[in-house]
């Protein structure tokens, strides 16, 4: 990747990276599962059309789910195969280790 496109990537708000926010406005219900500590303050403000939830809900319309490894990865696909249905979307974030 050049040193201007990742210059550009870097500039985009996280919010917009999840996909919790995209040019038409917020994407509504989102799940966040396994969300780390902190994870809602690097957020920032979001607009009044994204609700976060700690579980997926009949409204969910993407779900980020925070995997540590192999094991919660495998019950994750596990799990999203079974509850999720209808084009919902699914991101999978590994957080940094520090």
């Amino acid at each position: 990747m050049s040193g201007a496109a990742g210059g550009a990537y870097s500039a985009t708000p996280l919010v917009r990276k999840l996909g919790l926010v995209t040019a038409k406005g917020g994407v509504g219900d989102v799940a966040v599962l396994g969300e780390p500590e902190g994870f809602r303050e690097l957020l920032g403000e979001l607009p009044a059309a994204v609700k976060l939830e700690q579980r997926l809900r009949a409204t969910t319309a993407l779900a980020l789910c925070f995997v540590r490894t192999r094991a919660e990865l495998g019950a994750l696909m596990d799990y999203w195969g079974r509850n999720c249905r209808g084009g919902r979307m699914c991101g999978c974030c590994i957080p940094r280790r520090g």
